[in-house]
Parts: structure tokens; C-alpha cells; sequence
């Protein structure tokens, strides 16, 4: 029975993440702009990079 409540929690807690995933604004740009440095960049959304297994890149003097 523990283990089943436990696995329970589990899929609760990844269900929560999912949603928040999808929640979180970001901005994207492609591979070939980035690369360019070219300035387009798009409002988007964190399920976008999960769904394209895309790289995340941070610009300098953004990391703190």
C-alpha cells in the first residue's frame, strides 16, 4: 500500500511540474539567428524548447 501512495505522490508531483513547465515564459530564437548574431527574438514558451530538444543558451551578464 506505501508503495502505491508513494507512486501516487510521484505522478502528483510530475503532473504539478508539467503544468508550471508550460507556464514559464521564455525567449527563443532559432539556431541560425543565434549563430548570426542576429537580434529576433520571439516570446515563447519553455514547452517549446522541451517539444524541439533545442538548446538553451544563456547570454552573457544574464546568468545571475
Amino acid at each position: 500500500m506505501a508503495a502505491r501512495t508513494s507512486d501516487a505522490l510521484f505522478l502528483q508531483e510530475q503532473r504539478r511540474f508539467r503544468r508550471l513547465e508550460v507556464s514559464l515564459p521564455v525567449w527563443i530564437t532559432t539556431r541560425d539567428a543565434f549563430e548570426a548574431n542576429s537580434n529576433v527574438w520571439e516570446l515563447g514558451t519553455t514547452r517549446d524548447i522541451s517539444l524541439g530538444g533545442s538548446k538553451v543558451y544563456v547570454p552573457s551578464g544574464e546568468e545571475e
